[in-house]
């Protein structure tokens, strides 16, 4: 009797024992599963991080090859402005804003310290730009021809006499159709021919008097 109770014992021990080891593994398995789902949102957040570091850094080339492009588009306005200021006076600095703002259009010129340039995106002609809110689509050509770069631009330019004060003081200051000051605002879509991306907006002003090879012109 005592033999059959000690077998008995021995074998309700080995038996628990052996549960014993089979939630232990189910456990080990939950535990596995967990740190898998662990492993895997974690992967799947680098990705993200990822992809917004690589937006991030598309984002910074488009700004800064936007304000390049800009900073061209405003020199060539301002290069002829002063050019008009010091040698056409009054009258034809205001005829050649007029007629910019109303399509008439102006050649892009780039800046002369790089050995690449712009050219219409279209035709692959040299760029014109117009103060009419004409779109031009350009391409940023390196020295070996290839195209870098591209961009929509569109500029409204707005023609004004900035001290005019009302019909009582035209005597000072002229008519309000006498031009003395434009307001050129520039929108640039990186990607000349899709506007998914958003857009640079940039605006300077240009007044009738202006500098010519560092001497106010008067």
């Amino acid at each position: 009797m005592i033999e059959r109770i000690s077998i008995i014992s021995m074998m309700s021990k080995i038996s628990t024992l052996s549960q014993s080891r089979r939630r232990r593994a189910g456990y080990t398995l939950i535990e596995i599963a967990f740190a898998s789902l662990i492993i895997g949102v974690a992967f799947l957040a680098l990705i993200g991080l990822g992809r917004l570091a690589v937006q991030g850094a598309a984002d910074a080339e488009n700004d800064t090859r936007s304000a390049l492009l800009a900073d061209d588009v405003f020199a060539t306005l301002r290069g002829t402005s002063d050019t008009l200021c010091a040698t056409g006076g009054p009258s034809a600095w205001a005829s050649f804003w007029m007629a910019f703002t109303n399509g008439v259009p102006v050649p892009f010129q780039t800046a002369t310290n790089i050995p690449a340039g712009y050219e219409d995106a279209t035709t692959g002609d040299a760029p014109l730009l117009y103060g009419d809110g004409t779109v031009t689509r350009l391409a940023f050509v390196d020295e070996f021809e290839t195209r870098q770069w591209t961009a929509q631009i569109q500029i409204t330019a707005t023609t004004l006499n900035a001290l005019h004060m009302g019909a009582a003081y035209e005597y000072v200051t002229g008519p309000a159709t006498n031009v003395n000051l434009v307001t050129v605002t520039l929108h640039i879509w990186p990607n000349a021919f899709d506007r998914r991306e958003r857009s640079r907006s940039f605006l300077t002003f240009i007044p009738y008097q202006g500098l010519y090879h560092g001497h106010v012109v008067e």
